[in-house]
């Protein structure tokens, strides 16, 4: 146990915590400080994406960075696969990237996600509808062959391909299957996820393989598998595919994330763009003015849906390999500086005593981060090249995702325990539980405190804290 459960102290202060007197109600002791919070940049966002945000952000009575990062999802869900990023060496490199949201529970980023991917959602629905009939049509077509003739019939009439691309409930050997099937982008958007950076799928032996591979085609596009010998119809690689991740997860998934190794060291977590939602739970009251505006009727949201849709008819292009034929788009020469100056920026910053030099995987992939998502702006925008706006919004959100990178790993986070204990202290009061004992919390209270040893561990963290009393077996609040 760490010396922040001492009830004598105060958390992330070291001071003597005053003791109590019979004529003193003890005061509960906050569990840790709380960090100051950096704002997302949704003013420097390319106008059409800001006002979208800001849209987004007011209907939904969500924190602004959770909407600023859902419409940056749909963004590059619809530029992948139809354009790809310079690479500062030459050539072209996906324009798919890799977004972590950290917000709470409660704070609708499916609501968010709704609302910013509405045509994509639309139009995902209706070509999959299609699909639905088309193989129908195809399978009913194959069993009128005569059974000789069946497989050659097959081998000249594949079946239709699976238009899908937006996965959500799934691992990332369907992703792999799907690639290898013949897709060609994919986007895996997902609010949970705890499953991804701490899940199943990402323990056991085939942890390393399934980084590399996430790795693999963040940077080329690139996916293989290989399958034994008695099922090599399951082996392939493809080549020039677009994938991008958009994650929501609670900043204790992620806190463990960063002291694991593995998923700092194969570069999987420096790859994330990252965004701390700031939570606004008990703020979002029903009002006359929100009854009356409903967002089909707000001309912001409507401006961003038609640009989605319209960019949506841009092609995707296969090549001769099956890969994905998208034209590279070119930096400016004024875009170029914007660029030149903010990698250098973060490159002086990683010397020795920089204020990132704890933090060079995350700072040396700003520059790539910058050209990525300045492509997406520059094809959301129907720009011919990359502008000097177009990278100077890029820079400043991945600027800011380092900056938050550098407070959470830097900032003092507090240990697991205490964020844990935060939140249970947090379902104790929404659910008003002020008497219970320890038997109930593990039946009915949150997941979190439904193991004995740990729920032992949490209380004990809010008993020292003085936000809890026993008396006998019965826990009673005091707040």
């Amino acid at each position: 146990m760490t010396d922040y459960l001492n009830p004598e102290k105060l958390a992330h202060s070291g001071e003597v915590m005053p003791l109590p007197t019979a004529s003193v109600k003890p005061e509960p002791v906050p569990l840790f400080e709380q960090q100051a919070h950096l704002p997302f940049p949704v003013a420097d966002l390319p106008p059409v994406i800001k006002d979208a945000a800001e849209a987004v952000a007011w209907h939904v009575q969500a924190p602004p960075e959770l909407a600023a990062m859902s419409v940056l999802a749909a963004a590059v869900t619809v530029a992948q696969g139809r354009i790809n990023a310079p690479r500062a060496e030459g050539g072209g490199m996906p324009c798919g990237m890799y977004l972590l949201a950290l917000a709470d529970s409660g704070d609708r980023k499916s609501t968010c996600r709704r609302m910013a991917f509405k045509p994509i959602d639309a139009k995902e629905k209706a070509e999959r509808i299609n699909h639905g009939q088309a193989m129908k049509d195809w399978l009913a077509d194959r069993a009128a062959q005569e059974p000789r003739k069946a497989k050659e019939w097959e081998q000249e009439n594949p079946p239709p391909l699976d238009p899908r691309t937006l996965f959500s409930d799934c691992s990332f050997e369907s992703i792999t299957s799907h690639f290898l099937a013949g897709g060609l982008v994919a986007s895996w958007d997902t609010d949970e996820g705890g499953q991804m950076l701490g899940g199943h799928s990402m323990k056991g032996d085939n942890r390393a393989a399934i980084l590399g591979g996430l790795a693999k085609l963040f940077d080329s596009g690139r996916v293989e598998r290989d399958r034994a010998k008695s099922n090599l119809e399951g082996s392939g690689v493809a080549f020039d595919r677009s994938f991008s991740v958009s994650l929501l997860a609670q900043d204790v998934t992620v806190c463990a994330a960063l002291a694991d190794p593995v998923l700092l060291g194969q570069g999987f977590l420096p790859r994330f763009l990252l965004a701390y939602c700031k939570s606004i739970a008990g703020t979002r009251f029903v009002t006359p003015e929100r009854e009356l505006n409903k967002p089909d009727n707000d001309p912001r949201l409507q401006t961003w849906w038609a640009l989605l849709e319209d960019r949506q008819t841009h092609p995707r292009r296969a090549g001769h390999g099956g890969g994905i034929d998208a034209p590279v788009i070119d930096l400016s020469g004024d875009a170029k500086g914007v660029w030149t100056a903010f990698f250098n920026e973060m490159e002086r910053e990683q010397k020795h005593q920089g204020k990132l030099a704890d933090l060079r995987p995350f700072a040396s992939r700003a520059g790539e981060q910058a050209r990525r998502l300045a492509t997406v702006f520059a094809f959301i925008n129907k720009h011919s090249q990359i502008t000097p706006a177009d990278m100077q919004s890029a820079c400043a959100v991945v600027r800011y995702s380092v900056e938050q990178w550098a407070q959470y790993i830097e900032g003092g986070k507090p240990p697991q325990e205490l964020v844990e204990a935060q939140r249970l202290l947090d379902w104790l009061k929404a659910k008003e539980w002020r008497e219970f004992s320890g038997a109930k919390l593990v039946k009915d209270g949150p997941p979190i405190a439904r193991k004995a040893k740990r729920r032992d561990e949490l209380l004990a963290v809010l008993l020292s804290h003085r936000w809890l009393n026993l008396a006998g077996n019965t826990y009673h609040a005091n707040w």
